[in-house]
């Protein structure tokens, strides 16, 4: 997702994998695995999701969203908007990047 940072944790047989996206200048994307045990490794969230969640970041506006089930983010990129409407109302409220607040507060 564009003008957003994203954390999405994938849940692959044994696996959990986490892959980061974080908008900027340069965009920059990272894919790291966590553990191969992911039956060995307990968490609400490892149990809540079946195949994964995630979280979307916009420090601009201060916003968070999630946790999510990452189904319904590949459904509304798929245009089902009916599982995140949060990400609806943060669509609405992007501005152009040259007129959004710097990180760098001063």
């Amino acid at each position: 997702m564009s003008r957003a940072h994203s954390l999405i944790f994938f849940k692959i047989d044994n696996l959990l994998i986490l892959y980061i996206s974080l908008f900027g200048l340069n965009n920059f994307n990272l894919l790291t695995t966590i553990t191969t045990e992911l039956d060995k490794y307990h968490h609400p969230l490892v149990e809540k999701y079946s195949r994964g969640w995630g979280y979307i970041l916009v420090p601009q506006q201060e916003k968070i969203i999630g946790d999510f089930d990452i189904g319904a983010l590949l459904a509304y990129n798929m245009d089902d908007k009916s599982f995140l409407p949060d990400l609806i109302d943060l669509e609405s409220s992007w501005i152009s990047i040259d007129k959004l607040p710097s990180f760098n507060k001063k």
